[in-house]
């Protein structure tokens, strides 16, 4: 119903407009309003398209082709990984439980503390390297790393089958750069094929990956492992129950969003181009 002040035959007394233009105007206000918001939409819609297009395009430079290893790909293989049953996997590591390299890296920890290569934040965060090595060649990998003041371990909490033998912790993404040259020069001769899952190539026979620390925040909760060299959000992996069980787009819409959540927390700590 109309009100009778402000009826078809009532005139706005500032604009002298009839009713019928007045509504007429609210309309063409309200639709240019509705097809702004609609336009803001979708122009935010298609920035965000392009810029996660991008980031895509940076994981798979920087990280998903070298899951692969390219650079490693005329090394030797470790003959000590391979096995057909629990007996051959026993003998092989005995091999490398008859070295005595454990204490002598614990000895050289205790003895000097401040003489490590590595720019750690903290213990919970960081990159680290992994080597392959066959049991000949751990005496002078670990003189190596000794003599170098290399933050690392051997075999403790790795498996040879991964080839994980020796662990390098060593910190932010610049030295690891750095670093993992180094390394793959002075050892190029006593270093086999990478194995580790998960891992990307930072140097022919260097594999690692950034862990971050898992904790109750869902938002800043990571898993130990990831799929292209740094850990998962654990929101994204409980998705799936196994890896193997993401799709690709999945997997890759996983590594994007914990990604970016590394970068927000850790910055160049973490990666730069």
């Amino acid at each position: 119903m109309v009100n009778k002040k402000t009826g078809p035959d009532s005139k706005d007394k500032e604009t002298g407009d009839d009713f019928w233009d007045q509504l007429g105007n609210k309309k063409e206000n309200a639709a240019s309003s509705s097809l702004e918001e609609e336009t803001r939409k979708f122009v935010d819609l298609i920035g965000k398209s392009v810029e996660e297009r991008e980031e895509q395009k940076l994981l798979d430079k920087f990280f998903r082709r070298k899951k692969k290893a390219p650079l490693s790909q005329d090394l030797p293989e470790n003959a000590f990984v391979d096995f057909e049953d629990y007996e051959t996997y026993k003998e092989n590591m005995q091999q490398y439980s008859n070295l005595d390299i454990a204490n002598k890296i614990e000895s050289y920890d205790v003895k000097n503390p401040e003489s490590k290569k590595t720019d750690s934040l903290d213990l919970a965060a960081h990159w680290k390297v992994h080597l392959n090595v066959e049991p000949k060649n751990v005496d002078p990998v670990s003189e190596y790393l000794i003599k170098n003041g290399f933050k690392h371990k051997y075999l403790s909490g790795g498996e040879i089958e991964d080839g994980k033998v020796f662990t390098v912790y060593i910190g932010s993404y610049k030295l690891v750069k750095q670093l993992s040259e180094q390394i793959g020069q002075d050892l190029s001769s006593f270093l086999c094929k990478p194995l580790a899952y998960g891992e990307i190539e930072l140097a022919p026979g260097v594999v690692g990956r950034f862990d971050a620390p898992g904790n109750k925040d869902s938002q800043t909760n990571f898993t130990q492992y990831g799929t292209c060299g740094f850990s998962w959000l654990v929101c994204e992996k409980r998705k799936k129950i196994n890896w193997k069980d993401f799709s690709e787009s999945e997997r890759r819409k996983g590594e994007l969003n914990s990604f970016k959540r590394l970068q927000e927390i850790y910055g160049d700590y973490f990666f730069a181009e």
